[in-house]
């Protein structure tokens, strides 16, 4: 008896404890579709499948590999990602893809997709077919814990989403602008609603247009009525736009003008229904990116109104410049730059109202030279006005008597005025001048012209610069050369050389037969030394070499000479220059001139 009972007690701890052993783990995911809904008929779209391991136990539970099927109706064709080894997966996995088209197949995933780990999402990029009837998407059951498609199977448990929908229709329409570039402060924009759709008609339509282009009204190609509020454009109440045909609307934008423009700006929010008051059948647009539009720089410009082409050294002197385009006041600064050029003062920065005249009075030059000087503002389209040779003279003559000498003077000094000049004798070396009346002789008088003269005893070189302000100044000069050898003198039955018209005459290293070359001609003596009568002092330039053929057309022959010899001589040396020969040479001058003995 017992033994029964302990017979019958081993069997029934047996069936307990069969009852008490754990079941086989449990396998479990959920996956889920993004967007909930497709287009028929569009292309690109992306698709978004995110898997999550649910499994409670963490033993052997993890996804290595499925298969993700497309609805069994077709018109829907996967066409990313493609097929390759280690693709990227968003959560930070990898796997090998192997895509069907209408399947894809998703293997070796590292790290494995563990219970409770970071999502793995697959992102696709499918195509929808006009006719795709939609469906479910399924696995089939096939997602399993080995890294080739074997092992144990998991289960698809909800919360899971495998059924977007298919918005029916195919209703289609592109959008563009013309042109890509708008002009200030006014200009046309095209904006084009295509319709692209096989059945549906195209009756209104509306878009945003880019900020900082104003749309103040327009007219539909279809006869609807063009509204604008705010930046949207809308156009309702036309007749209906086939497929095939555009609905184009013909838009006037204005824009502020500027001197930068505009960077190109996206057009947004473009709807068109085949309604005609933005209602019914919403058509889908087939455009990406948006258009854009940009504007351009306007016109604008920064000019001297009438500036001297120069001024003399530590006068006082104004420039006026005008702004032209553009908006409100820029800031505009004037500058000198350019080698030898002495420093500008004075109110150098200041706004210059749009369309007016604005005048940097108070500037002066510290030196002389050479400049070029420049008007620039702040963004205003890179445009400068520019004045270059701008020359700074050291000193002024004033018409009819004004006067200049050489520092130190000789002594005595010199005497300019027309007429005997016996200078110095003893080897000083110097020049003076004097001002008589303009060309037109007497009573034709001006301002006050800058000037510099320079005299290089070395190379016996003299150069007068003027700035005649709009005249036709005439100018008398008389140069007392340093003395030279009496035994040596090679200057002996030569005359001087002149330059006239160039800016920076050059003189041969080896003359030529005439004593001159390059730039210089031989100088021509004048009618008579009398500053007053002008023109009339001036000889004709004679048919003969060097005049004949020059390559100066200034020194062509059968035109009046701009500079005259009124006297040139020599006299014996006195007191230091005992032994030597002193040379002056007197002239009238009515340009910028080189005067050098040969």
């Amino acid at each position: 008896m017992n033994g029964m009972r302990k017979v019958v007690f081993f069997f029934t701890a047996m069936v307990l404890a069969a009852f008490a052993l754990p079941a086989a783990a449990q396998k479990v995911y959920t996956l889920n579709l993004a967007p909930t809904s497709l287009n028929a008929g569009a292309s690109g779209v992306a698709l978004s499948a995110t898997m999550n391991n649910i499994s409670p136990d963490t033993g052997n539970s993890s996804v290595k590999s499925f298969k993700l099927f497309a609805p069994t109706g077709g018109g829907i064709t996967i066409t990313a990602p493609a097929s390759g080894n280690n693709v990227n997966l968003g959560g930070g996995y990898t796997a090998t893809i192997q895509n069907n088209g209408s399947s894809i197949y998703v293997s070796n995933i590292q790290l494995p997709l563990k219970p409770f780990g970071p999502a793995l999402v697959l992102n696709m990029t499918v195509n929808v077919a006009c006719t795709a009837a939609g469906g479910s998407w399924t696995t089939q059951g096939q997602v399993w814990n080995g890294a080739g498609f074997t092992g144990q199977t998991f289960t698809q448990q909800n919360p899971s989403f495998l059924t977007p929908t298919i918005n029916p229709g195919c209703a289609f329409f592109t959008f563009a602008t013309s042109p890509a570039s708008v002009n200030s402060p006014s200009d046309t924009i095209t904006a084009t609603f295509k319709n692209t759709s096989a059945s549906a008609n195209l009756n209104s339509a509306q878009v945003t247009a880019p900020t900082g282009i104003t749309i103040s009204g327009g007219t539909a190609s279809n006869g609807g009525s063009v509204s604008v509020s705010g930046q949207v454009v809308s156009v309702q109440g036309g007749s209906a736009v086939a497929p095939g045909a555009s609905l184009v609307l013909t838009l006037t934008a204005t824009t502020a003008p500027s001197c930068t423009g505009a960077a190109a700006a996206s057009w947004s929010n473009a709807h068109a229904y085949s309604g005609p008051s933005l209602g019914g059948t919403e058509l889908i647009l087939q455009t990406s990116p948006y258009p854009t539009t940009s504007v351009n720089a306007s016109s604008c410009t920064l000019s001297f109104v009438s500036p001297p082409s120069g001024v003399a050294q530590n006068t006082p002197f104004a420039l006026t410049v005008h702004v032209a385009g553009g908006t409100g006041s820029p800031s505009v600064t004037i500058a000198a730059t350019g080698t030898g050029c002495p420093a500008l003062s004075g109110t150098l920065t200041q706004n210059a109202p749009v369309g007016s005249d604005t005048a940097f009075s108070g500037l002066s030059f510290n030196g002389t030279g050479s400049c070029t000087v420049t008007a620039s503002a702040t963004n205003y389209n890179n445009s400068q006005a520019i004045l270059t040779s701008f020359k700074v003279l050291a000193g002024t003559l004033a018409c009819d008597g004004g006067t200049g000498f050489s520092v130190p003077q000789t002594t005595p000094p010199l005497d300019p005025a027309p007429g005997n000049a016996f200078p110095p004798t003893d080897g000083q070396t110097g020049w003076a001048l004097i001002r008589g009346w303009n060309t037109g002789g007497v009573g034709d008088c001006g301002p006050d012209i800058p000037y510099t003269f320079t005299l290089d005893t070395t190379t016996r070189t003299a150069i007068f610069t003027e700035e005649s302000l709009g005249q036709h100044p005439s100018v008398e000069y008389i140069i007392l050369w340093g003395a030279v050898s009496a035994s040596g003198d090679p200057f002996g039955g030569k005359q001087p050389c002149v330059s006239w018209g160039v800016a920076d005459p050059q003189f041969p290293a080896t003359p030529d037969q005439y004593g001159c070359g390059l730039d210089y001609v031989p100088g021509l003596a004048c009618l008579t030394d009398d500053l007053d009568i002008g023109n009339a002092a001036m000889p004709t330039i004679p048919d003969v070499a060097p005049f004949t053929g020059n390559s100066h057309s200034q020194y062509l022959p059968n035109q009046k000479a701009k500079v005259c010899i009124a006297q040139h001589g020599f006299t014996s040396g006195t007191g230091a220059a005992v032994g030597s020969i002193v040379y002056w040479t007197k002239v009238i001058d009515q340009s910028d001139t080189g005067i050098r003995l040969p």
